[in-house]
């Protein structure tokens, strides 16, 4: 992940934990 966003990291975070 190159753009290290709060929106980004929270997509990421609940697709991952999701």
């Amino acid at each position: 992940m190159d753009t290290m966003d709060p929106f980004e990291l929270d997509k990421i975070v609940s697709s991952t934990h999701g």
